[in-house]
This record gives C-alpha cells, structure tokens and sequence, in this order.
C-alpha cells in the first residue's frame, strides 16, 4: 500500500451524508448503517468513482464505550466484522478499505475514572476484530486528547497492526480541545510509530492548512489533511465550502508537504471529484525539507512541544513522594529545562500519573528497575526522556525508545 509517493485521495464525509439519506439524529450510527446497507453501499461506491483511494469503514464509533451506550457493547467484533464487509461491497476492489477509530468518550485518570490501561483495552478489542475483518489500514481519527491517541496506537501496535494513521481535531491555534499542541502530537505518535498524522475535521481548510504548514518541517512521515467544508462567517455560524473552493486549497496542501487528502463534515462525493481534479493538475512535490540538523532533542510534555538546540538542563532528582507537586513547581521555578524524577516502586508511577497536571516540562526517569521505566514510558503522555546511568543495560533504553519514542 503506498500513501507516501503521490497524492493519496481518501473519502468525504460518513455521518453528514448518512443523515441527508436519512439516519435520524441520535441514532447509533453503526446500527444504522448495517440496518441500511443501500446507504453505505451508494456513498462509498460514489467515493470511489469521485476519486477515492481508499474509504473508512463505518467503524467510527464501534468501540465497547461507544457501542454501550445503545445496549451494544457486547457486540463489537460482529459489528466492525460486518462494517468492515460492507464497505468491501461498497468499493468492489477499486479502493482500499480502512478502519476508522474514533474517541471513546472516556477519560484516562487524573481526569476521568478510566486507567489509561482500560483505555487500550478498549482500542484493544476494537483493533483486534478490525484486524480479523482485513482492513487495510487504521485511521485513528478526531482525537481531542493526546492521551487517547496514545492509547488507541499503542493498542493497535501491539496487535501488529498497520499501517496506522493518526489525526487530531485542533483549533484556529493549533491545539487539541484539551490543550495538546498539534507539534506535540506530531512528535509524540510518530514516536510510538503512527505511519502517518495529520489532521481531520477542525475549522476547516484555510485555518487547517496554517496548522500543516508548521508541521511540516518537522514531519518525518506523511502528512493527512481531511478538513471539514464548513467556514465559520460570525455570528451566521458557518457555511459549506462549494467542491470547487474546497479544492482550491489542494495545491497549497501538497506544496506544503501533504500527501494523504480527503474530506471531513459535510464534504461529499463532489468535494471528493473536484478534489481529485485539482490534484492531478498539480506537478509533483517535493515537500517540505525536514528540520532537524540543528536540534539537539525533540521532546514534549503532555502539552507543548520542546526542542532544544543544545544540551538541556535536568533538575535536581524528584522523589515520587507526597510533596512531589510541589517539588515540580520548585524546579520549574528553578529555570530547569527537564523535569528529573526517581522511580523505585510501582507506586511510583501512580504517583507521577496524579501529578500529571501539574507537569509543564518534559519529563526523565531515572531507575535500575527496567520494568517501572517501561510503565512510565507507557503511562506518560509526552516524550519520556531515560536517565541511561541508572541502567547497567544501556540497550534497554535503546529498546524502550524504539517502542514507545523515548529518549
């Protein structure tokens, strides 16, 4: 499956369209489509003869979490199975099929009563039966939360699952609803090993083509654009983009160095048609080159993105203790460019999972026991930076970077 080598058309729009033909609102979307096969079968066939390299299945929101609210949660390997096959119908093995996982709605703890392992789990359950059903690849889509975004590629890489994309939902700033810079984003999931990113939905194309172009430089995988067609006009709230102006932008996404393009809300088979018009007109790209000669680190807290062009500075080592919030706001006082904390027991991590919040700065470990690093590793959402003295295994660092990006 190349994505990477010239412009690779996804499809527009699912739930918008379901619901011109009919999907009342409220209605389990999934439920819906299996029990309205015609609906989906039209569509993605009308995708694919608009241009469409590869459709999502409608397994948007086909997790346990989701599913449970409609009485389904016991239902979510035959229901994805069964997405999965409809959509093959749909495209006729004209265009890959790939399979879509959306937010679950949970919140990983210090802000929500899920663990972040529960979190995976979900993913978990939902990628292995995607994997069953053939998908061709896994769009990990309108993510939030950096967090769950974690989760939802961790899960789906310990299946072997791939290749994996991954899009964020961002604002006119550039930052997910629950604070995390598209950049951090960017750095933290290639890390873990998503094979594309990019972003979906948003405030569409104009505003979502400023966030790119600054991600660009730093982009060592393609980059996704699937904006939405809707165009906020003040107080008249927002209007839909004609496919012809929605295409207009095709030429400075890809000159911008993205790849993989498509349609969010309210796009159709004629965004995707006039989509595919624009780009076979453009020349090829060479995108933009990737900046990183000067960098020293890249890293992240669970917010920001960091990157230091010389050595950082470590602050003093913290212990995981009760007092540890305010140790952070010491050594952040103290000018320290990486937070330096000590792990000795499992109650570590906990107590560094509560602080989470507290964090602004990337964050090192430091410990002789490989198992509470690769918890850490796991459990924190930004780049986690190791402390290699502390290991007498220097190649076990090695392999916790390959997994999980750490430094």
């Amino acid at each position: 499956m190349d994505f990477s080598s010239k412009p690779f058309l996804l499809d527009g729009a699912t739930g918008t369209n379901l619901y011109r033909a009919g999907m009342p609102e409220g209605a389990c979307v999934e439920k819906w489509a299996l029990e309205h096969p015609d609906a989906i079968l039209s569509l993605q066939s009308a995708f694919v003869d608009a241009g469409s390299n590869a459709v999502l299945a409608p397994t948007f929101s086909a997790n346990r979490a989701r599913l449970s609210h409609y009485g389904l949660g016991g239902r979510v390997a035959q229901m994805n199975k069964e997405l999965v096959a409809l959509s093959r119908r749909a495209v006729g093995g004209r265009a890959y099929v790939g399979a879509d996982l959306s937010p679950t709605g949970g919140f990983p703890r210090p802000f929500g009563d899920m663990t972040f392992d529960e979190l995976i789990d979900i993913y978990a359950e939902q990628g292995k039966a995607l994997m069953e059903a053939g998908a061709d690849f896994y769009m990990v889509e309108t993510q939030v939360s950096l967090a769950e975004a974690r989760a939802a590629v961790i899960a789906l890489k310990r299946l072997g699952a791939g290749p994996v994309f991954v899009t964020m939902t961002v604002d006119r700033q550039g930052k997910t609803m629950n604070g995390n810079s598209a950049l951090a984003c960017l750095i933290v999931l290639t890390g873990l090993g998503a094979d594309a990113f990019g972003l979906n939905c948003s405030t569409g194309p104009s505003d979502m083509l400023a966030t790119l172009r600054e991600l660009a430089p730093y982009a060592e995988v393609p980059l996704i654009a699937k904006p939405n067609a809707g165009v906020e006009e003040g107080e008249d709230g927002y209007r839909y983009l004609s496919p012809e102006d929605f295409a207009a932008y095709s030429a400075d996404f890809l000159s911008s160095g993205v790849t993989i393009l498509g349609g969010c809300c309210g796009t159709g088979p004629e965004h995707i048609k006039a989509l595919r018009e624009a780009v076979d007109k453009c020349p090829p790209q060479t995108g933009a080159p990737v900046k990183r000669d000067d960098v020293c680190i890249m890293a992240v807290s669970e917010k920001e993105a960091f990157i230091f062009r010389d050595e950082p500075e470590l602050s003093r080592p913290l212990a995981c203790t009760e007092n540890l919030a305010e140790d952070i706001m010491e050594a952040e006082e103290d000018a320290a460019d990486i937070l330096l904390v000590e792990l000795n027991a499992p109650e570590d991590i906990e107590t560094v999972v509560e602080n989470s919040y507290m964090l602004k700065l990337p964050l090192c470990a430091a410990s002789h026991d490989l198992a509470l690093l690769e918890a850490m590793a796991v459990q924190h959402h930004g780049t986690l930076l190791i402390d290699s003295r502390s290991l007498s295994d220097r190649s076990a660092a090695k392999a916790l970077s390959e997994r999980y990006g750490c430094i």
